[in-house]
C-alpha cells in the first residue's frame, strides 16, 4: 500500500518578494477549499476564492471564540491569542465593543486628524530632502509616520511616544527578540497604556483614548479595565505596524511597474483609488484570521465539517478573477479596485480602515508629489526580506516586508 502523501504546509513555499502566488492561482481553479498542515502541526482548510473569504469572514457559524488557541510558551499580559481580545470575540460580546468603538472612533475623528497626517508626512518628507539620496523608506517615511499617527490618536505625551513604540516594536516581534524579551515589553506597553488611561480618565482630551474610556452604550455598559487595555494594544499595533508594511510594500509594487508609477504621477488625482488597487495587488501576508466551523459548513461546494480550522486567503480572494478582470495586472486606474478584502469585511472588518486609507493617501500623494523621481537605490535582490510571525503558537498574524527600501530621487 502507497503511503498517503501528506498536506502541504502552510503559508506555502513562496519567494516573499514574488507578487503572484502560482499556487493560490491553481488552487482557486481546480482545488479552492485544499487541505493544508500548519506549522503547529493541526490541519486547517484554505478559502482562496473571493466568495467564500466573504462567507468565512462573514458568516456566524465559522467563529473566532472557537479557536483552540495554543497558549504562548511565555506568559503575556496582553497578546493577539487572548481569547478576551475583540480579534478573538463572536457575537454579542464582539458585537458589544465594536458599538462602543464605533461610539467612540467616529469617521468625523478621522477627518480631523487628517491635516495633523499630512503635516507628519510633510515633516518627514522635509527629513528625506534635507538628509538627501539615498534614504531608506521604512525608518525615514513608513515607520515613523504610522507610529506618530498612532500616537496622536490615542493622545500619547510626546515624551512617551518614542519608548511607547520601542515596546510595541518588541512585544510585535519587529526587533527578533527573544521570547523572554518580548514578554517583558508587553508588560512594560500594557502598563504604559494602564497608566494612560488612568490620567485620560482623571483629565479627559480630545482623543480616542478619553473616547473608549468614556463610552458607554444606551444600557450605561462600559469597557472593563482589561478590555480596554487589550482593545488599545490591538488597534495601536494593528494601525501601526501593518500600515508602514503597507505602505512600504506599495511603493515597492510601483517601482516594479515603472508605468503605474508614472501614471500616479502625472495624474495625482488617481491617488485615492490607487491606494486600493495597491491594497488588492501588494498583500502584506497570506490572510486574515482563522476561523473554526461551528457546523458543517459548504464552501464552493466541499463540506467542510464541523470542527474544522479555516483559514481566508484574502491574498487569493484579492487576485479572484471572478471579481476582478485580469487581476494580475496592476490597474490603479481599476473600477472596482475598492472590492478588495485586504482590510478584512464582515464583523471583524478593520476598525481603523478610514485612518490607513488616509495615511497611505497623504505618504504615497506626499511622497510623489516631493520627489516625482523617485526610484530604487539598490537593485531588488539586494533587498532582505523578513516574515514574521508572533511566535511558533500563532496561525494567523503573518506580516511579509523588506527590513528597508532604500530610495533615490
Amino acid at each position: 500500500m502507497s503511503e498517503q502523501t501528506p498536506d502541504p504546509l502552510f503559508p506555502f513555499d513562496t519567494p516573499p518578494s514574488q507578487e503572484t502566488d502560482p499556487v493560490l492561482a491553481r488552487l482557486r481553479a481546480e482545488d479552492p477549499v485544499p487541505r493544508v498542515r500548519l506549522a503547529t502541526g493541526r490541519g486547517a482548510r484554505l478559502a482562496t476564492r473571493y466568495d467564500d473569504v466573504r462567507q468565512v469572514l462573514s458568516d456566524p457559524r465559522l467563529s473566532r471564540a472557537a479557536n483552540d488557541i495554543p497558549r504562548p510558551p511565555v506568559p503575556v499580559p496582553v497578546s493577539m491569542q487572548d481569547t478576551e481580545s475583540i480579534s478573538n470575540l463572536d457575537a454579542p460580546e464582539h458585537t458589544r465593543i465594536r458599538r462602543l468603538i464605533a461610539k467612540a472612533f467616529p469617521p468625523e475623528r478621522t477627518d480631523r486628524l487628517s491635516s495633523r497626517v499630512a503635516a507628519t508626512v510633510d515633516g518627514l518628507l522635509d527629513g528625506m530632502a534635507e538628509q538627501g539620496p539615498p534614504a531608506d523608506l521604512v525608518t525615514m517615511l513608513a515607520d515613523p509616520l504610522s507610529a506618530a499617527v498612532m500616537c496622536e490618536l490615542f493622545g500619547v505625551p510626546g515624551e512617551r511616544r518614542e519608548q511607547l513604540r520601542t515596546w510595541l516594536d518588541t512585544a510585535t516581534g519587529v526587533t527578533g527578540a527573544p521570547l523572554e524579551e518580548i514578554s517583558v515589553a508587553m508588560q512594560h506597553a500594557s502598563d504604559c497604556l494602564v497608566e494612560l488611561a488612568e490620567e485620560k480618565r482623571r483629565r479627559p482630551q480630545d482623543d480616542l483614548l478619553t473616547a473608549l474610556v468614556e463610552a458607554a452604550d444606551e444600557d450605561g455598559d462600559r469597557l472593563s479595565p482589561r478590555e480596554l487595555i487589550m482593545l488599545v494594544f490591538i488597534m495601536f499595533v494593528g494601525g501601526n505596524h501593518t500600515t508602514s508594511v503597507q505602505l512600504t510594500r506599495s511603493v515597492l509594487t510601483l517601482f516594479r511597474h515603472p508605468d503605474q508609477l508614472r501614471l500616479l504621477v502625472d495624474k495625482p488625482e488617481l491617488v485615492p483609488n490607487a491606494v486600493e488597487e495597491l491594497m488588492r495587488f501588494t498583500p502584506i501576508g497570506p490572510g486574515a484570521f482563522a476561523r473554526t466551523a461551528l457546523e458543517d459548513v459548504e464552501l464552493s461546494g466541499v463540506v467542510v465539517p464541523a470542527g474544522t480550522t479555516v483559514l481566508p486567503v484574502t491574498a487569493s480572494a484579492n487576485r479572484d478573477p471572478a471579481v476582478f478582470a485580469d487581476p494580475d495586472r496592476l490597474d490603479l486606474t481599476r473600477a472596482n479596485a475598492k472590492e478588495h478584502m485586504q482590510l478584512g469585511a464582515g464583523p471583524h472588518v478593520c476598525p481603523g480602515a478610514d485612518l490607513a486609507r488616509t495615511e497611505l493617501r497623504a505618504a504615497l500623494g506626499g511622497l510623489l508629489a516631493r520627489f516625482p523621481t523617485l526610484r530604487p537605490a539598490v537593485p531588488e535582490t539586494e533587498l532582505e526580506w523578513e516574515v514574521e510571525r508572533q511566535g511558533e503558537w500563532d496561525l494567523d498574524h503573518i506580516i511579509v516586508m523588506p527590513r528597508a527600501l532604500p530610495v533615490t530621487w
